[in-house]
């Protein structure tokens, strides 16, 4: 029913932008020039016969910047260390800058997040906005539907040819004249599509004659940063070989070319993009000609073009601000093709400053007037765009008659401008031009997404209803027959037949539209209300009904002890910490301080206990609190931070705050604890004499050695990344190391799952025999079988070792660090589980002491079970964030998809980056049968008691999941308008439903 609801709400909420079919034409009356030529331009005379574009992936626009200060410094002290690896290492840009002023115009341009590549080359071959949703099909690349800068090309007979990064062939597949893609997506490679790029582009460039466009994509930059991040040696040694391609390529073209070098997005610190920090959505734009630009003066202070009311649009450092898409109608004014007529991007006015002489060689057109007639067919082709996509969607948000206004006040300012001398009135014609433009793509970035608030509140109702049940089916001592629910639901599924819901509904949706989909979704929510209503008021009347009878026991609600309500509350507070901004910024650090207290409370109720000199259950109680309060306290340590945490936050997961290598003390760390772990395993093993059997080999020699495995790869990752092989042996000794890396994961990795699994499985139990002495026994001894009151969860246990060590093989030295620590914590929840259950439970020696044991005290029963749940939801949750992870896309880490494989695998490079993203949850998931079945006797007549206890369990610990991502899903529609929505609110609500959408699968494995 929980994803029913999910279903329901993210179909009004993730609704992507309508791509319209329209296609910008060539030579229209309404769109031609005065000045249009034929054999020069389509829509205006086209400035330059070729283009090349230069696409540095992930070129952040600090890259691109000189730093005289550094320089000097570094020059006077004959030390360049002090000179980060990302900065001065493109001086190309400065050099042209000095020597050739009037031919090269430098930018800073803003990407709208999401900043992955696929989303951005959409943009810059569009001019269109993207939305949040299609960030996940960045691995999937789809075809572009949309008018284009390629298609036309194509359509004026333009030649493009093409080689790089081959998501181009992904969104544009035959259209290219030349194409030469290399695999874009194999992020621990840096070399190959750059070099596959040389070997094409110089012999290109020498025959001009045979292309109009030419596109060349280099990955290299980006890869250095998603493997080591913006402050290594690699990444200084792949900016410096951009640098002397760029000089080429400058070097190389002829009078009639224009170059435009541009990165796609930026980087964060750690060298991973996604998300919309400064440093991801901020990229830079260099444009090169040798005709020059002409005269730069007539604006003086070029500032009065920025019309943001914020800060992030001011001249940085000297250079003007500009939106990313303003790149595609001036790279379609430039070379004399339409506008793609879903552009919202504003032509770049630098581009536009030169006249056009007549044959009496005075200016037929002056460069203040060449600049108006291009700001005017853009603004045109603007206005045809608002106007298609508002009768397409009439609900879109457009306040259209205003911008409609601001449009014809520039139309009625152009028709009145008495001469192309005047430049006090082209200037402030233009000006009008623009401020209707910039309107238009401020209002397409306010109504960004277009939300269904019907399909919203439908899909809110049916999640809270949803939690409702869950909630009431884990404490109600009484459940109604199956079918009264399903009469429910059947009569609400006859209302919203009858349209009651489309009546309730509509009224809050922005279209009134209705498609067999609507319809559907109408019904869905019609029979799943319908039943959960009946079942909640079912339930409470059996329960009220049963008591007054005295039929049944109170429910569990009623049977929960003072003390529990501590566990409760905080699974409430941290349940609820979606609903805030703030809170979800800082919910590392929250769920820490949750985690802490839930362990301060558990020392304090430790020293309540009695002392026991015999068992001595006061001492490891205390003993346990103590070690999980320090476990979770320096697990803490171990941070990746957002962007909205600094300057509070100092991540300490790599080596540094700008480097994606990890820290020489992770690996030493991980091998530190392995024998710690295994012990500890053995340890459990050994107190309910289950270390026989298959545990002996497993335990001791298996699982041990499957770790070492893990370790030794983790060690050779760090040395490689930090190239301390290679400045031992040299180049070879980084390409041996490479290749012995790539083996040890695909045979190594395997060998030790697949030996582990196969000897668990040819003998799961962990029993042993015995002789013992008994005097009561004809000849004082008798045989005893050991391990028995832990046979189901001693073997469970095993199990779950191997899913420690599988979730080490996927996580980089540190996470690994974090993944065994919250083994151990896992460990001390069971122990301290079974210490409190053994408090007031002795052994039992007959079937009916047995029967009596599993029955008695359900009060503390349920008090200690809730302690350990809310234990485990809190431990995940904190590991989720030590294993190097936020609720931002920015910090997954996507290089896990290429352990053990040397090209993307659409299959398991997605289960990889799954496992590494979600391991914490999955492992304490997976503990969840051993709360109810760790240390208890296996009695055949207590399958039922099993089942039952099992299954409360279960539910219980789902209750929590359902709440937080409830909570994330409500408060996310309910923001839906707030200034953090794509920020903070909809990552939350993304990750939610991954993390149920993990858990529930875990729970049918593991409990089924």
């Amino acid at each position: 029913v929980t994803v029913v609801g999910l279903y329901i709400f993210t179909s009004g909420f993730l609704l992507t932008r309508i791509e319209l079919d329209n296609r910008s034409q060539c030579g229209t009356g309404t769109w031609a020039s005065s000045n249009d030529v034929a054999d020069k331009g389509c829509w205006h005379p086209a400035p330059f016969k070729r283009a090349v574009l230069v696409v540095l992936d992930a070129l952040r626009f600090d890259f691109t910047v000189y730093n005289e200060t550094l320089a000097k410094t570094a020059r006077s002290s004959g030390d360049n260390s002090s000179i980060p690896y990302y900065l001065n290492k493109l001086p190309v840009f400065n050099d042209l800058r000095h020597t050739e002023p009037d031919n090269c115009l430098h930018f800073r341009v803003r990407a709208d997040p999401p900043t992955t590549t696929l989303q951005r080359l959409k943009a810059l071959t569009t001019g269109t906005l993207p939305t949040f949703v299609d960030a996940g099909s960045n691995f999937f690349g789809q075809i572009v539907g949309e008018d284009n800068l390629i298609e036309q090309c194509l359509r004026q007979k333009k030649r493009v040819v093409f080689m790089g990064d081959d998501t181009w062939e992904t969104m544009y597949p035959n259209l290219m004249t030349e194409s030469y893609p290399y695999p874009s997506l194999e992020v621990w490679d840096l070399h190959t599509v750059d070099n596959g790029i040389l070997n094409h582009l110089v012999p290109t460039l020498r025959r001009p004659e045979e292309w109009d466009l030419l596109i060349a994509h280099f990955l290299g930059v980006d890869h250095a940063g998603h493997r080591y991040g913006p402050s290594h040696p690699a990444m200084a040694e792949k900016l410096m070989q951009m640098d002397g391609i760029l000089r080429d390529i400058f070097a190389g073209v002829d009078d009639e070319t224009a170059v435009f070098v541009i990165g796609d997005h930026g980087m964060d610190q750690k060298g991973d993009h996604g998300g919309d920090s400064e440093n991801e959505v901020n990229a830079g734009l260099f444009i090169y000609t040798k005709k020059g630009f002409g005269d730069q003066t007539f604006f003086g202070d070029l500032s009065v073009l920025d019309f943001e009311d914020t800060s992030k649009w001011t001249p940085v450092q000297g250079y003007r601000t500009i939106s990313q898409i303003d790149f595609v109608p001036t790279m379609a004014m430039m070379l004399g093709i339409p506008i793609p007529h879903g552009n919202l991007g504003t032509v770049i006015p630098e581009c536009f400053m030169r006249g056009e002489a007549g044959s009496d060689q005075q200016p037929t057109l002056t460069p203040e007037k060449n600049l108006l007639d291009v700001t005017r067919l853009n603004a045109r082709q603007i206005r045809d765009y608002l106007s298609s996509y508002t009768q397409h969607r009439m609900g879109a948000g457009f306040d259209i008659e205003e911008l409609l206004e601001m449009y014809d006040a520039a139309e009625m300012g152009y028709s009145q401008l008495d001469g192309p001398g005047n430049v006090d009135e082209v200037k402030d014609v233009f000006l009008k031009y623009v401020r209707f433009t910039r309107g238009a793509l401020t209002a397409a970035r306010r109504i960004w997404s277009r939300f269904d608030v019907g399909l919203i509140m439908m899909g809110s109702v049916v999640l809270v209803l949803s939690w409702g049940c869950v909630v009431a089916y884990s404490i109600a001592s009484v459940s109604p027959p199956v079918w009264v629910p399903l009469m429910g639901g059947f009569l609400g599924l006859g209302m919203s037949a009858g349209g009651l819901v489309t009546r309730m509904f509509d009224v809050y949706s922005e279209e009134q539209e209705m498609d067999t989909q609507r319809q559907v979704k109408e019904h869905l929510f019609g029979f799943t209300v319908g039943s959960m209503a009946v079942y909640l008021l079912s339930t409470g009347f059996y329960t009220i009904l049963n008591r007054t009878r005295g039929l049944h026991r109170t429910s569990r609600l009623v049977n929960i002890p003072l003390v529990a309500v501590i566990p409760v509350l905080l699974v409430v507070l941290h349940t609820v910490l979606p609903a805030s901004d703030s809170f979800t910024i800082y919910e590392d650090n929250i769920t820490a301080y949750l985690l802490q207290t839930l362990g301060c409370v558990s020392l304090i109720l430790a020293f309540t206990v009695a002392r026991d000199d015999a068992n001595k259950t006061r001492e490891k109680l205390v003993k346990y609190a103590l070690l999980f309060i320090l476990l979770t306290r320096m697990t803490s340590y171990s941070t990746i931070c957002r962007e909205e945490q600094h300057p509070y936050c100092i991540p300490t997961f790599n080596d540094s705050p700008t480097s994606s290598v990890a820290p020489l003390w992770g690996i030493v760390c991980f091998f530190a604890l392995i024998p710690v772990v295994v012990a500890m395993m053995n340890g459990l093993l050994k107190s309910s004499d289950n270390d026989q059997g298959t545990a002996r080999v497993l335990g001791r020699v298996i699982l041990p050695g499957a770790f070492v495995v893990v370790g030794v790869y983790w060690l050779m990752d760090t040395l490689e990344n930090r190239r301390m092989v290679e400045k031992v042996w040299g180049f070879g000794g980084g390409v041996a190391i490479e290749s012995v890396k790539y083996w040890w994961a695909r045979v190594g990795f395997l060998t030790a799952a697949a030996t582990s699994l196969f000897v668990w499985s040819g003998d799961p139990t962990c029993l042993g025999v015995d002789v013992v002495e008994h005097p009561s026994v004809k000849g004082g001894r008798t045989v005893c079988l050991l391990g028995v009151p832990n046979a189901i969860g001693g073997a469970y246990f095993l199990v779950w070792g191997v899913a420690v060590v599988g979730m080490t093989m996927v996580q980089k030295p540190v996470g690994g660090v974090m993944v065994l620590c919250a083994a151990v914590q896992g460990m001390i929840v069971l122990e301290m589980l079974h210490l409190w259950r053994d408090r007031t439970t002795h052994a039992a020696t007959t079937e009916e002491d047995v029967q009596s044991t599993l029955h008695q005290d359900e009060k503390y029963n349920t008090a200690i079970t809730l302690y350990a749940l809310v234990a485990l939801y809190l431990l995940s949750h904190h590991h989720f964030f030590t294993t190097g992870h936020q609720t931002t896309l920015s910090t997954i880490q996507w290089d896990i998809g290429y352990i053990g494989i040397r090209q993307l695998n659409y299959t398991l490079s997605p289960l990889l980056i799954t496992l590494n993203t979600f391991s914490s949850h999955l492992l304490f998931t997976a503990l969840l049968p051993l709360i109810y079945l760790w240390k208890r006797p296996l009695i055949n007549t207590t399958h039922s008691s099993y089942v039952s206890g099992l299954t409360s369990v279960v539910v219980m610990y789902l209750a929590m999941y359902v709440g937080t991502t409830v909570v994330a899903t409500v408060s996310v529609g309910g923001f839906r308008r707030h200034l953090m929505v794509w920020r903070v609110f909809a990552p939350k609500y993304l990750f939610a439903v991954a993390e149920f959408a993990v858990v529930g699968a875990v729970v049918v494995v593991a409990v089924g």
